[in-house]
């Protein structure tokens, strides 16, 4: 299991798009792990279905945009994991939130 701590009211998420197209994700800074998009969503179920059956959570990811190479590219990425994670929310016992930034920030 990932290392975040479960006691936390609110467990904050980034996940950081980079320029290999790859995305981070980090809990209270501490990486989690970095993967690729397929992967980074499986990972992040497997996370809150554990979350889940210990307690009803509110999760929150944040999406950072920090690649400078096409910005389709990061913005389909951006779309895939926001479309999949409120997917997500509809089928578990936590509370999942999906903040994306208005703005790029480049690496």
């Amino acid at each position: 299991m990932l290392e975040v701590n479960f006691f936390e009211t609110i467990i904050n998420i980034t996940l950081t798009i980079d320029n290999d197209e790859l995305i981070t994700a980090a809990n209270s800074g501490k990486t989690l792990f970095t993967t690729d998009q397929f992967t980074c969503i499986s990972k992040l179920r497997m996370m809150i279905n554990e979350v889940g059956r210990i307690a009803d959570k509110h999760i929150v990811f944040t999406i950072i945009n920090k690649t400078t190479k096409d910005p389709a590219v990061a913005n389909s990425i951006k779309g895939y994991l926001k479309s999949n994670l409120e997917m997500i929310n509809s089928s578990t016992n936590c509370h999942l939130e999906v903040k994306t930034g208005l703005y790029n920030l480049l690496a």
